[in-house]
């Protein structure tokens, strides 16, 4: 028993070493939460019974989110303000990323709406035209939407709600995107990028935009996996080199069409290749030893989103009774009880009847 406890023990701290060693760099990451400034985006619950009574919109803003259960109708309305002046950053990103406006759902169906301009209507009817700007795709805004607050009014039904109820989620940001295998990459929301990555066929490249400088990573297509039978290569002023690196020894490049290796006994040169290389490994947020994964995915999900702002409302769950109310019956007043209108319709009866028989009297 204790050798198998022995052995049971030194696995598990043999996995434990392991697991940091296996695990991605990409998991290092921290996710950028940088809001979109100049720029803002509001959202508002409205009542689905117009308000005849009041000047403006005839649908007043909900001061209490009512409950919904399945086919409840929801109402709600997405407003946009893009300044005329803005940042220098916000301006360059405008204009070279486009900001994205997009809409999520969770336990809503959309069924109908209308986009606005400055308060006035554009266009047809979402139903119309069969799309819903924003959740069905996103919608852009470049430059020339600048000095406008772009509205999109949303009804829709709750959709078989759970527990936490129905929910609406509106965002506006700036994105980085893959077009044609190209990733233009800004990296500190300037509206410049800083780099261009390039998917071709078993390799990466990533490449900073001004300069000579190029890195490439092999990889297995079908995982994304760093392939280790081949070499990450380093691009300098035209050359390329192979990354060598030994236990407590500094970084070195082995020049692929010479076979000479840099190191620091040549100062000038190494510098200039270690600098480069540190740049690239700075902009992914890990280590040239935590390279073990590069794809499509992974540079959406941790570069992806440049600035983003997101606002959203809830309707909560609830549950629907029905109370049936008898109608009262109508019971003949009981000694002590208190007069009711049968009562009062038998005393009128008598007092009637006492007044037939004394008039027969009198006229007798």
């Amino acid at each position: 028993m204790k050798k198998l406890f022995s052995l049971v023990l030194a696995l598990a701290l043999a996995l434990a070493i392991a697991a940091p060693a296996l695990a991605s760099g990409w998991d290092q990451i921290v996710l950028p939460s940088t809001p979109v400034y100049d720029i803002t985006i509001q959202i508002t619950a409205l009542e689905t019974t117009p308000n005849t009574s009041v000047l403006g919109s005839l649908y007043e803003p909900l001061k209490v989110m009512y409950p919904v259960i399945n086919g409840t109708e929801v109402h709600f309305y997405v407003a946009i303000t893009i300044p005329t002046s803005l940042s220098a950053s916000n301006n360059a990103l405008l204009a070279s990323k486009r900001l994205e406006y997009r809409l999520d759902l969770d336990d809503i169906t959309l069924e109908n709406g209308q986009a606005y301009l400055d308060g006035g209507k554009v266009g047809d009817t979402f139903k119309n035209l069969n799309s819903f700007p924003g959740y069905t795709s996103a919608y852009a805004f470049d430059a020339s939407h600048k000095g406008h607050v772009h509205g999109f009014e949303y009804w829709g039904k709750a959709n078989k709600p759970g527990a936490s109820g129905a929910s609406v989620s509106a965002s506006i940001g700036f994105y980085n995107s893959w077009v044609g295998g190209v990733f233009a990459w800004d990296n500190d929301a300037d509206g410049v990028d800083e780099f261009l990555v390039t998917h071709t066929d078993g390799v990466y490249t990533i490449s900073a935009v001004g300069t000579s400088y190029a890195i490439s990573f092999p990889v297995v297509e079908a995982t994304g996996k760093i392939d280790v039978t081949r070499e990450i290569v380093f691009s300098y002023n035209s050359a390329n080199y192979a990354i060598t690196t030994a236990v407590n020894q500094p970084i070195s490049f082995r020049n692929l069409a010479t076979n000479a290796v840099v190191t620091s006994s040549e100062p000038t040169l190494y510098q200039a290749l270690l600098s480069g290389f540190n740049a690239f490994f700075s902009a992914l947020g890990f280590g040239y030893a935590d390279a073990k994964y590069m794809t499509t995915a992974h540079f959406d999900k941790y570069f992806g989103r440049i600035a983003s702002t997101s606002v959203g409302v809830t309707w909560p769950y609830g549950t629907v009774t029905t109370v049936v109310v008898a109608p009262p019956a109508v019971q003949p007043p009981q000694t002590g009880d208190a007069t009711t209108v049968v009562g009062f319709v038998m005393i009128a009866l008598a007092l009637v009847a006492a007044a037939a028989v004394t008039v027969r009297k009198v006229r007798a």
